[in-house]
């Protein structure tokens, strides 16, 4: 019984560290969307920019925006 309840106090102990985690990386995902977006703006034939771009709207879930970056990105 007492390993059990060490074991569930463990786990919440990690609760907070994930949270952060998931946090920082949906920051870090909106600057680079920002950075690419500041890129294809001032180039809007730089087919690299929005290849990432599409890699990161997929990551964040946002399909449509995704699906958009990607057809830029093999536009002639």
């Amino acid at each position: 019984m007492k390993m059990w309840i060490f074991a569930m106090i463990m786990s919440l102990s990690f609760v907070p560290v994930s949270y952060c985690q998931a946090q920082d990386k949906d920051e870090s995902l909106d600057a680079a969307i920002k950075s690419f977006l500041q890129a294809v703006e001032k180039n809007p034939k730089y087919a690299e920019a929005y290849y990432n771009l599409g890699i990161l709207y997929g990551e964040k879930g946002l399909t449509d925006e995704a699906i958009a970056a990607y057809k830029k990105n093999n536009r002639d």
